[in-house]
């Protein structure tokens, strides 16, 4: 079975993961319950999961190594486990809005993605709206929108922001028979055999669904309660903050808040093994832990991102040259560099759908310097091509001098909407990603090389 789903694989209670020295850390997750003993085995990068697919029929007929296709996809497991490796199914779903719609915001083409999924015999989608990704679907599993129609106790702020607490109140009514992705995991688990409460320890039965929820977001909100009354200030009271009071914790505290104040200014020693900031990496310079499987430091935290064979990553910082970018020979043939940032009008993929965020406020486009466009013979609002050797995309042209020669951006999300050919018309940036064979032991990129001209089929 293929997982792509962070909320199965966290620690029951765990929550969205605070970037360390990035904000505040006020708790507003009380536990779920208590962990199983089974250990779900992260087997690879979750952009390579197409990969995995369809480039296991060449490991089982000798023309791929283990090795070889291991280091491609970015193998965190025992190597042993690949010998029962037949994936069949996929679960995609999760945390924050269920997981992301692949097609359309993932890191490798979509092009490459669609016959991966022609090869599943069943998946399952876990969604709260109907995202490209959803339907290749054979069962979809409707689910709340937490912002909308969930009671959920929220914290701003992860990405450096100003730090608050807020309560989502549900002002929309779940319809048809939508429900809470909570609930759906307690049903999972029931029909597994393990008893719901087990899973959730805050649900008593499906008729009192929403008094448990609520049980658990006050204990969430308690957790706020009990962290500044340690430091002596009083917050509202639960029923106080469900009708609106909303919580500024920047204005809450005297000084603003700073990253690893007790290591800087106290002394105490970081959680490393020497306790102090390390550059070079003991871990990978001991070549015993290299294809071991999956990666601990000396606290038995797992290195998450770490493939099992890292390839040619060095224990200490060196500079490479970027895959596929400008010192690629690739460039010779697709000279542009794109660029995929996030939308100001969207969230990923989330409220593309919205007519007047995607035509008026804001026009989805592809940005091309005014020297590259006049080299090109195009204009503003030009219908142009965007491809490589991963795929075409067609959209509009946003002709500018605020963009440097040489580079064009994309803004990720745009759904994905190809033809029988493959070529994209929703100008989905994700369409010309992937491809790299490098990124399973860093970040996924969000650039690649592209050609741009204009474009001339029919819509």
């Amino acid at each position: 079975t293929l997982w792509n789903s962070r909320a199965a694989m966290a620690v029951p209670g765990a929550g969205p993961a605070i970037h360390p020295g990035s904000q505040r850390p006020v708790p507003v997750q009380a536990s779920w319950g208590e962990s199983g003993a089974y250990h779900v085995p992260a087997l690879y990068r979750s952009h390579y999961w197409a990969q995995a697919v369809l480039e296991l029929d060449q490991v089982r007929s000798g023309e791929l190594s283990e090795k070889e296709y291991m280091r491609r996809i970015g193998w965190k497991a025992d190597p042993e486990i690949l010998k029962e490796f037949q994936p069949k199914m996929l679960f995609w779903g999760g945390f924050g809005q269920h997981g992301t719609d692949h097609l359309a915001t993932g890191v490798e083409s979509g092009n490459f993605q669609v016959p991966a999924l022609k090869r599943m015999e069943f998946i399952v989608q876990l969604q709260s709206t109907m995202t490209v990704t959803a339907t290749y679907a054979d069962i979809i599993l409707p689910a709340v929108d937490w912002m909308w129609e969930e009671l959920n106790v929220t914290r701003t702020g992860g990405y450096g922001g100003f730090q608050a607490v807020n309560c989502c109140t549900a002002p929309a009514r779940p319809p048809g028979e939508v429900k809470s992705h909570v609930w759906i995991y307690c049903k999972l688990a029931e029909k597994l055999g393990i008893e719901p409460s087990r899973y959730f320890k805050y649900y008593t039965s499906d008729e009192n669904w929403e008094r448990d929820w609520e049980h658990y977001q006050s204990d969430c909100y308690q957790l706020v309660i009990d962290y500044y009354a340690a430091r002596g200030t009083k917050v509202p009271a639960w029923e106080d903050f469900k009708r609106g009071q909303f919580i500024n914790c920047d204005e809450i505290d005297d000084l603003p808040f700073t990253g690893w104040d007790a290591q800087m200014k106290v002394g105490k020693p970081f959680n490393t093994a020497s306790g102090k900031i390390e550059i070079f990496s003991r871990y990978l310079a001991d070549e015993d832990n290299r294809g071991t499987g999956e990666h601990y430091d000396h606290l038995g935290r797992m290195y998450d991102n770490l493939a099992s064979d890292w390839g040619n990553l060095q224990p200490s910082p060196i500079y490479e040259k970027t895959v596929r970018g400008m010192d690629d020979p690739l460039a010779r043939q697709y000279p542009l560099m794109v660029m995929s940032p996030h939308a100001r009008y969207r969230v990923h993929y989330l409220f593309w759908e919205h007519e007047w965020l995607r035509n008026h406020v804001y026009s989805h486009r592809v940005w091309i310097s005014t020297t590259d466009a006049a080299r090109r013979g195009i204009r503003d609002g030009d219908r142009v091509s965007v491809y490589n050797d991963r795929g075409h995309t067609v959209l509009p042209a946003y002709v500018t001098s605020r963009l440097m020669p040489g580079l064009v951006v994309i803004r990720n999300g745009a759904r994905y909407n190809p033809d029988a050919a493959g070529t994209d018309f929703g100008g989905a940036a994700s369409t010309l990603m992937g491809g790299d064979d490098e990124s399973y032991v860093a970040a996924a990129h969000a650039t690649t090389l592209a050609e741009v001209a204009l474009y001339w089929g029919e819509a």
